[in-house]
């Protein structure tokens, strides 16, 4: 779903 968005896999993604 994330085309034009950074990959927030690869980042720590913290889910509140």
């Amino acid at each position: 779903m994330a085309r034009k968005k950074p990959d927030f896999r690869s980042l720590p993604h913290q889910a509140p």
